[in-house]
């Protein structure tokens, strides 16, 4: 029966042997000359061993290139020489026909660039020593700008963001929308952008700016301006806005005749929509109402408070010098200073004045009170959000 059995292969197949090649086929051609075997046919499939996992683990000292079927996995596996590897398949890849998309199938895996243990779901590896390139390129050639996308799918913080280079403006940008846009100032979707034309960056979006004056533009007069209590830290009231550029502060201006003393003015404030650093300045000019005897002691003063606690310090400007004469060109205290400051924080400007009571001191009002008049409500101040 075996004999049998051996006619019949001989019958069906011609293996011819040459220069110890081997064909395998039913038309008797020779043994393509890069192939040691040379199987052909076109009804009929190779077979290779077929095995579980467990017994293909199990095979000792496998060779470089031993193939075998996993039926365990359903998939061919051959070995590097150093571990067993998965031809690719529709188990790890996946991609519909007629279609331009491949994913990786299994949604808890984690792909590795450069490493065999990838602890994420994409995690890229670089060992270069030599060169600082970067571990990941976004090259655009043509007309689009070269960005990545973010998007945060839930019910609560669902958007989208975005982040790269935009061709058509020539800048790096970051920007809340899912693909870069903007170029104005004021386009609220534009967050940062740092520009090749111009070094550094170039603006933050909503760098808002506002200002405040009290009694009006300065040099309008005449103003009746706001008297000052003595001895105590008292908020300006600024009753004027001149402007709020991208309307992004809440102010707690009053248009009206300032609110006199000992009411502490409720106006003359600035609510803040937006966390940030904000760089705010202020400055007030004054003059006495009655000139008492020297004290030489007695000074203004002016400074930023944030919900109603004092946060810097301007300049101590004394009314009288030495001698006892008042310091009649030295009548502006400033304030400036960057503070950080979170939605609903309030920016008030408090001054300070020791020189008589109950009062005695008065911002906003004409400087002089003789001819030629000088109007003066320079007394301002002025919000910077800056990041």
């Amino acid at each position: 029966m075996k004999t049998n059995s051996f006619l019949i292969l001989i019958l069906f197949l011609t293996c011819t042997v040459g220069f110890s090649q081997v064909a395998v086929n039913m038309d008797g051609t020779s043994a393509d000359p890069s192939a040691i075997l040379d199987v052909k046919s076109t009804s009929l499939g190779f077979l290779p061993p077929r095995m579980t996992t467990s017994q293909r683990n199990s095979i000792g000292s496998p060779a470089e290139g031993l193939t075998v079927y996993d039926n365990t996995l359903k998939n061919i596996f051959f070995h590097n020489g150093i571990t067993w590897q998965e031809i690719q398949s529709e188990r790890l890849w996946s991609r519909f026909v007629a279609s331009s998309k491949t994913w990786l199938n299994n949604l808890n895996d984690s792909l590795g660039i450069g490493t065999i243990n990838p602890s994420y779901r994409l995690h890229l590896w670089d060992n270069n020593l030599v060169n600082d390139k970067p571990i990941i390129l976004l090259e655009q050639t043509g007309l689009g700008d070269a960005s990545l996308g973010f998007y945060q799918n839930s019910a609560v913080g669902a958007g989208h963001y975005s982040i790269g280079l935009d061709r058509s403006h020539k800048a790096f940008k970051i920007c809340d929308s899912a693909a870069l846009t903007g170029n104005s100032y004021t386009n609220s979707k534009t967050m940062m952008t740092i520009s090749r034309n111009y070094p550094g960056i170039t603006h933050f979006n909503h760098q808002s700016r506002a200002r405040a004056f009290l009694n009006g533009l300065p040099f309008t007069g005449p103003q009746t301006g706001q008297a000052i209590p003595w001895n105590t830290w008292y908020a300006v009231s600024f009753d004027f806005i001149s402007w709020d550029e991208q309307n992004e502060y809440i102010p707690g201006i009053v248009p009206g005749p300032p609110i006199p003393p000992p009411v502490n003015p409720t106006s003359g404030k600035f609510i803040t929509k937006e966390e940030g650093y904000y760089q705010i300045n202020a400055r007030t000019e004054f003059i006495l109402w009655e000139i008492e005897q020297s004290y030489s002691p007695s000074y203004v003063s002016i400074a930023i408070f944030i919900n109603g606690l004092p946060i810097a310090y301007g300049n101590k400007l004394n009314i009288f010098d030495l001698t006892g004469v008042q310091n009649t060109n030295n009548d502006a205290p400033v304030v400036c200073d960057v503070v950080h400051l979170i939605p609903g924080d309030v920016v008030e400007i408090y001054v300070f004045q020791n020189y008589s009571q109950p009062t005695g001191w008065i911002l906003g009002a004409d400087l002089t009170t003789a001819p030629p008049k000088v109007p003066g409500s320079a007394t301002y101040v002025s919000i910077h959000k800056i990041s």
